[in-house]
């Protein structure tokens, strides 16, 4: 487990703190609006849906075995999969946007659908920033080790990958599972 003691890193993670809580704000904003004009005109795939949602949570373990173990090997081995199982999530979801999309779900069709559309596109391209992070990380790793800099970013990641998580879970929640009854 790896312990900050260098002050100059407690205030990055003060600082990436004070960001995810801006983030909660983000995404808070775009549940209530989603919320309240949220109509039952979609019909989800839920299969795919679940098939993310296992895809999500199995990389949330494998960032989780990063931050624990902290060795070069298994840093690099476990990253490369959870940036895999990203990409996978990522194709995923692009795929239901089009073939919403495809269907005639626009966001001009209606304030609903752009709501929709709106809060899981945010989402995905947290993902996608996620993954870009995660590979700028490894590259770091791999040419440069385990300083004191890349541990605290990889620290970082691993929260901010984790906080994605939850985010899908509300998503999973209120869009998906409330969305079908």
């Amino acid at each position: 487990m790896y312990k900050i003691d260098n002050v100059s890193e407690k205030k990055i993670l003060l600082g990436f703190w004070i960001y995810l809580l801006s983030d909660c704000i983000l995404f808070s904003v775009l549940f209530a609006v989603y919320v309240l004009l949220s109509k039952k005109n979609i019909i989800y795939n839920m299969f795919m849906v679940n098939i993310e949602t296992i895809i999500l949570l199995l990389s949330s373990f494998f960032i989780g075995i990063v931050v624990l173990v902290l060795k070069k090997e298994h840093i690099v081995f476990n990253l490369i999969i959870v940036l895999l199982l990203g990409a996978l999530f990522v194709s995923l979801e692009l795929k239901e946007i089009m073939s919403l999309i495809n269907k005639g779900f626009i966001p001009k069709t209606s304030s609903f659908i752009s709501a929709y559309l709106t809060l899981i596109g945010t989402h995905c391209i947290h993902i996608i920033i996620g993954i870009y992070w995660g590979l700028c990380l490894l590259l770091n790793i791999l040419f440069k080790g385990l300083n004191i800099k890349n541990k605290t970013s990889l620290l970082c990641l691993s929260i901010f990958w984790h906080f994605l998580h939850i985010i899908w879970v509300c998503i999973y929640t209120i869009v998906y599972l409330i969305g079908v009854i």
